[in-house]
């Protein structure tokens, strides 16, 4: 038996190895959803502190509305014909500038609070279109990635039959020596000798090595300790 049957096996070995990591590879992807939870988080951020200022709007209308209706009592009292005293019209005078005084101040308040919460809105529906365009991206990715992996699957399929074939062609002895190797390291265990040099490691082979590497023995790279092959 020649090492060819080994070396072939383990091309398609590494087809396999290399399917699984990219599967591999992309489950990672399709779980890190991290993108999606920052924007999600950002999102919930500026909503809060719209609802804030929201909150802080609805405060002032309601002080407003009040004040205005103090106003309009005190002005009916005034000018109703009841109060005679012109001490009380003086005292109800005077209140009702300073109501009108603190109305002016929270119109003053409310036009900030106003100015702030249509900033506070722009800020909020940039972060939702933000989301949403991530969104979008995400899902195009993940229908993407998920036509990737049936298509790793698919060639899985074939090369796990290729590999089956592949294995039956090789003695038990050898193929049993393949596996252990394998298992001890990652990536290549057989090493084709091109141009004198161990493909593995990139090392020159001794001369005699390349010649019984020609032929049914089973011979190792001294630097690296893969299986050498020659054609």
């Amino acid at each position: 038996m020649s090492i060819r049957e080994i070396f072939e096996l383990q091309q398609i070995d590494l087809l396999i190895d290399k399917a699984n990591a990219e599967i591999k590879q992309i489950d990672q992807k399709l779980a890190d959803n991290a993108v999606i939870s920052v924007a999600k988080a950002v999102l919930a951020k500026q909503q809060k502190a719209l609802d804030v200022l929201n909150a802080q709007r609805k405060d002032l209308d309601l002080q407003l509305d009040n004040l205005n209706k103090k106003i309009d009592e005190t002005k009916k009292q005034m000018y109703g014909g009841k109060v005679t005293s012109s001490k009380e019209l003086s005292s109800m005078e005077k209140n009702t500038g300073l109501l009108e005084e603190q109305k002016k101040q929270i119109e003053t308040q409310q036009l900030a609070v106003m100015e702030q919460v249509d900033k506070q809105q722009k800020a909020t529906n940039d972060a939702s279109q933000s989301l949403q365009d991530k969104e979008s991206a995400r899902g195009t990715d993940v229908t993407a990635y998920k036509d990737r992996i049936q298509q790793l699957n698919d060639e899985l399929k074939v090369l796990k039959a290729d590999r089956q074939a592949e294995a039956g062609e090789v003695d038990t002895t050898h193929l049993a020596l393949y596996e252990s190797l394998r298992k001890r390291r990652a990536g290549a265990v057989v090493s084709k000798v091109e141009r004198g040099l161990c493909t593995g490691c990139r090392l020159n082979v001794p001369a005699r090595d390349v010649s019984r590497a020609r032929g049914t023995d089973v011979v190792y790279c001294s630097s690296c300790g893969r299986i050498l092959f020659v054609t």
